[in-house]
């Protein structure tokens, strides 16, 4: 059953539909209806739900029946559409992240129902023929929002700076044990140990309780996220929230959305704004790419590679101007050639390296897929021994003119085992770049031509390449045959 909000969408849909079909102007059906123009208005929009006379006289006006205006079937030109109406899948997208108005889309679907019909319909059966869930969406447009906005979150930045004034006027260190300390003290939490069964995760809150299970093989880095992810939680007073670090198909996208701020807020928590930004002002002054230099760097805040990477996009944009850039992640398991891409990000504009389909081969000559290898490498001959490795590459794609200046770090996943991960930052070598960062004429840097994917690959002689440029090819020989028609044509 539609929400009282989609119903009322529905209503106002159907009845400018049926008054454009009439030929008739909203001040015409007014009259007639014996309503005021305004109110009609609002009723068209979705905003209002009308009484049963006032149903009765704008079903007299349009010489409909009753019933068939206050149905909840829209006309075939909205199948589309009501089908996404009738599961609640607008309401629960949060589109005003976007600039949408839901109740401004009666205008866009009435002025060119078929057409808007027609591309709604593709998006549905684009999820349907790739199988993508609900949270799918979710995550895409919780993704937008953070390009939209740089992926800089002001009223979040100050929130933490209050929150460090606080802790720090108490003398209470950002440590595990303080923020512990903190959850104890303030919020009446609880600690245990997570059992067995969930060794994949890397913690459980039971609010009934106000327990939180920890994982025993969380590295500092993870438990220190673990921890300031919690305090945002509670401090911000984000419900609903995820009880696990791990979602599932029934989340919805408020609980999506109140993770992202509290990982967010635990990020700039433990990578001060202010610090950061100074360091990498420092960093960038470098003549020369230091792959030591940049993992000390990271090092030195007592985080994950993960977690430096994913406060540089929040900081590159705002403060160096560097908001043309990606972000990737990518898992790896062990002794197998198969890279998928867990997360992307990407400030700007959609740049080259993205996801592809499942069924495709990402360029092996990303550092990002090197690095992993690498790290692959290492493992078997210090099997005892924990690292990260850092790397660099700049990155000429065959498709295009853009180059990018690419660190990547790799990683084993912790606490799941039998994976690797990267994570790399590219940035898009443009006048900006080049005038910020020093290393950028670093002749030492590899470099290195890339492409996508193995199917769309215009490399021929690649010796890096594991699949047939299938795609490539089959684009090709239409290219071939349009200039062999064109020809034949102007003779």
């Amino acid at each position: 059953m539609p929400s009282e909000d989609n119903i009322k969408l529905i209503f106002g849909v159907k009845l400018k539909h049926l008054r454009l079909k009439k030929q008739l102007i909203p001040q015409q059906l007014a009259e007639k209806a014996g309503i005021s123009n305004s109110y009609l208005n609002e009723i068209e929009k979705g905003k209002k739900y009308p009484k049963t006379d006032k149903i009765s006289a704008l079903a007299t006006a349009l010489q409909v029946k009753y019933d068939d205006l206050v149905s909840l079937k829209l006309p075939k030109e909205f199948a589309a559409f009501e089908l996404l109406l009738h599961s609640n899948f607008l309401n629960d997208l949060p589109l005003e992240l976007l600039g949408i108005d839901l109740t401004s889309l009666s205008d866009i679907l009435t002025s060119s129902p078929t057409k808007i019909n027609a591309f709604l319909n593709t998006i549905v059966e684009i999820a349907r023929n790739h199988d993508l869930q609900t949270e799918y969406f979710y995550f895409s447009v919780l993704r937008s929002y953070q390009e939209i906005q740089d992926n800089y979150f002001e009223d979040v930045e100050r929130t933490v700076e209050q929150f460090l004034l606080d802790t720090q006027a108490n003398n209470i260190a950002l440590d595990a044990n303080g923020m512990k300390y903190l959850l104890q003290t303030q919020y009446a939490y609880h600690f245990d140990v997570l059992p067995s069964q969930f060794k994949n995760l890397r913690s459980i809150f039971k609010p009934e309780i106000k327990t939180l299970f920890l994982n025993e093989q969380l590295n500092e880095h993870q438990l220190l996220f673990v921890l300031g992810r919690e305090l945002a939680f509670e401090y911000l007073r984000l419900q609903p929230r995820p009880w696990a670090t791990t979602y599932f198909n029934k989340a919805s996208f408020t609980e999506i959305f109140n993770n992202f701020v509290a990982s967010y807020f635990a990020t700039a928590l433990l990578l001060p704004q202010e610090r950061v930004v100074a360091d990498l002002k420092e960093f960038f002054t470098l003549t020369s790419w230091n792959a030591t230099a940049f993992d000390k760097l990271a090092d030195s805040y007592g985080v994950s590679s993960e977690m430096f990477m994913h406060r540089l996009t929040n900081l590159l944009p705002k403060f160096f101007k560097l908001n043309s850039l990606f972000f990737l992640r990518l898992s790896k398991p062990l002794a197998k050639d198969s890279f998928n891409i867990t997360k992307e990000l990407h400030l700007g504009r959609l740049h080259n390296p993205h996801a592809s389909s499942k069924d495709l081969h990402y360029c092996r000559r990303w550092v990002s897929l090197q690095i992993l290898n690498e790290l692959e490498n290492k493992q078997k001959e210090l099997p005892e021994k924990e690292f990260s490795l850092v790397k660099a590459q700049i990155s000429n794609y065959t498709d295009s003119k853009d180059a990018y200046f690419i660190i990547s770090v790799a990683r084993p996943m912790y606490p799941v085992q039998g994976f690797s991960t990267s994570v790399s930052i590219g940035m898009l070598m443009n006048d900006v770049f080049k005038k910020t960062v020093a290393f950028a004429d670093d002749t030492k840097v590899p470099q290195r031509i890339v492409s996508e994917t193995c199917e769309t690959c215009q490399l021929l002689d690649c010796k890096e390449r594991v699949a047939e440029p299938s795609i490539y090819n089959q684009h090709k020989k239409l290219e071939d045959f349009q200039n062999s028609l064109d020809s034949f044509l102007k003779k």
